[in-house]
């Protein structure tokens, strides 16, 4: 799932588009692109984990972070995208 917390991404952001046409596309074979944190540590905390902890962070992808932690990890994240 892509999101902006700024509100400077476009409906038609190609990435945005991407993923959301793929999500659905799983969707339709009944296999979810992706598992939110409370669905993950549900299936966890089933197959017998106790004490799971789930920690909501940004992945930024490209250079537009200003905070120096985003930035680092945010162009690794988009090589792997456009990989």
């Amino acid at each position: 799932m892509i999101l902006c917390d700024d509100g400077t991404m476009s409906r038609d952001n190609p990435a945005k588009l991407f993923y959301e046409t793929l999500r659905d596309a799983m969707e339709m074979t009944g296999r979810p692109s992706h598992i939110l944190g409370s669905t993950l540590s549900e299936y966890l905390e089933n197959a017998g984990f106790v004490d799971v902890q789930v920690t909501k962070v940004k992945m930024p992808f490209g250079s537009w972070p200003k905070e120096p932690r985003l930035k680092y990890v945010s162009d690794p994240v988009l090589g792997c995208m456009l990989m």
